[in-house]
């Protein structure tokens, strides 16, 4: 590890130029308060009230026979040097006097801050100039020795085919603290010297990033940092994150740069890898889908190397984003966000988590039998609402009956896409559907052609098929008297209806639609109508 005195890259200051062995024996007449003004070049001018400096942070230097000595012309020459960017006036003796300005000069260089520096005697300003430069050319050159051994600290890991904690594990011995590498969505992918951050004394596993770069958030408490992004070239994979920075290495940013530079490096790596064995994990899974492989043996010879265990009572679940997008050239994969398989695969460490063109799909192990179908909903409800954080946009969930045998697994596939597909037409974008909730829709969802569905309904529900809030409010009546069996109390009691007021609006549905109380198949077709209007309008 190199040697942190070399890393320590400091800025040129008025205070520091001071320091250079050519401007010893200088004094500071006035405003002292601005020593520490940023320079980034001194320069030489005999007339500086006529010729300004070539730009800010100048270091300017001068005679004494060049420099106003009257009240007002010497503010307005201060006051000039502030607008043209000069950091500090530096006034060389001339021979001719004793070389130190007037007070008339003085007194508003130290109101404004403005050092006003008594060079000293005998030294000519070229040199001072040449000082300068030669001291920068110097610092520029160790600087640039410091950066390949930074960067060399951290590109050893990764040409030692290290990964990410010991990217980790190196950047908190040189900050002297904790150190996080995070997925752009804050999931902890490495860490070092977290021990202990997390309020509830568990393991630290995520960070909030927030819009400020000194700032993280730790169990939604704020805590100060210093961060750099992992670019690979357009693509963010995320952050190397320092908490709770020290003074102890002030050349932190270069080594947290390094850091980030090496990590894309592994991650690029990973992606490589992970991209290659997603693209034999996704043929493998389309062809078992599609049917393909009519063997439980080859199933389990081909799974197994990917860590899967299919043969065991599953289910699938398909996840799809509601607004599909090209996200990706043809023939490539997107990879799926760790947010997405992190509690996935800690429910069930032999999933199969794939990702096919369209959708993402998970076979897992089923819940238990006693309340297993509630406890499979609330999953799923679960890994809905995570999968739209990690995207960014709505996803809807559906799932399937268990199976138990492997082969079955194509069709558990086709349940969990249906429920998919009827439970967003139901219930609208962003839903989880359990297959055996769907119902008649199911059967409903089968027929292909929609128009000849919405012309059923729309001969068997006449005027209730149209939108507005009367036509709404006779639709609710009539799909809760169908919930009760026509049961008049208790549609009464959930509408909160007077019982004379549902019978009259009752008998006025059933001049629109039929006797639905007396007549079952009037009473199905109805159902029917109303169950595909909700299909076609689920909003309603």
């Amino acid at each position: 590890m190199p040697d942190e005195r070399d890393m320590t890259e400091r800025t040129w200051t008025v205070r520091r130029v001071l320091t250079l062995p050519a401007f010893e024996g200088a004094r500071v007449l006035a405003g002292e308060a601005g020593l520490d003004r940023g320079v980034d070049r001194v320069e030489r001018s005999d007339d500086p009230a006529a010729r300004p400096p070539a730009g800010p942070g100048t270091f300017l230097l001068t005679t004494p026979s060049h420099l106003p000595h009257r009240p007002d012309p010497a503010r307005r020459f201060i006051v000039g040097l502030i607008d043209a960017g000069v950091t500090a006036l530096g006034v060389a003796p001339d021979g001719e006097d004793s070389g130190r300005p007037s007070d008339h000069l003085l007194e508003p260089a130290g109101e404004y801050d403005v050092p006003v520096i008594l060079l000293p005697e005998g030294v000519s300003p070229d040199h001072l100039v040449n000082a300068f430069l030669s001291a920068t050319l110097d610092q520029q050159i160790r600087q640039s020795q410091r950066r390949e051994l930074v960067h060399g600290l951290f590109l050893g890991i990764v040409l030692d085919g290290q990964g990410l904690a010991e990217i980790a594990s190196r950047l908190a011995e040189v900050t002297r603290g904790p150190v996080a590498i995070v997925e752009a969505s804050g999931e902890i992918l490495a860490g070092a010297r977290t021990e202990g951050m997390s309020s509830n004394e568990e393991p630290l596993t995520r960070i909030g990033l927030t819009d400020a770069d000194d700032t993280v958030l730790v169990d939604g408490r704020p805590v100060t940092c210093l961060q750099a992004p992992i670019y690979a070239g357009r693509r963010l994979h995320g952050h190397v994150v320092a908490l709770e920075p020290s003074d102890a290495v002030s050349d932190e940013r270069l080594v947290i740069a390094s850091a980030a530079t090496a990590a894309a490096l592994v991650l690029e790596r990973q992606t490589e890898v992970v991209a290659q064995v997603q693209r034999y994990q996704s043929d493998f899974m389309y062809q078992l889908l599609r049917g393909s492989i009519t063997e439980a043996a080859d199933v389990r010879r081909r799974s197994e190397p990917f860590g899967w265990d299919l043969e065991r009572r599953v289910i699938v679940l398909a996840l799809e984003r509601d607004d599909p997008q090209q996200d990706a050239p043809h023939g490539e994969l997107p990879p799926i966000p760790l947010a997405i398989r992190s509690p996935i695969l800690t429910r069930d460490p032999h999933a199969a988590v794939v990702k096919l063109r369209d959708d993402v799909v998970v076979v897992t192990e089923a819940f238990a039998w006693e309340n297993g179908r509630a406890n499979a909903l609330r999953y799923a409800q679960s890994l809905q609402r995570t999968a739209t954080l990690a995207y960014g946009t709505s996803v809807s969930v559906g799932m399937s009956r268990p199976v138990t045998q492997v082969l079955d697994i194509p069709h558990a596939y086709d349940q969990a896409i249906t429920a998919l597909r009827v439970g967003r037409r139901l219930h609208g974008r962003g839903v989880a559907s359990h297959f055996n909730e769907l119902g008649a829709n199911r059967v409903l969802s089968l027929v292909e052609d929609q128009e000849e569905l919405n012309s059923f309904a729309r001969e068997v529900l006449g005027e209730l098929v149209e939108n507005g809030e009367r036509v709404s409010d006779l639709r609710r009546t009539l799909e809760v008297l169908l919930e009760t069996n026509v049961n008049v109390a208790e549609s009464a009691r959930r509408l909160h209806y007077h019982y004379n007021t549902l019978r009259l609006r009752m008998e006025k549905l059933e001049q629109m639609v039929g006797p639905f109380r007396d007549d079952a198949q009037v009473r199905l077709n109805v159902h029917l109508a109303l169950l595909i209007r909700r299909m076609e309008s689920p909003s309603s």
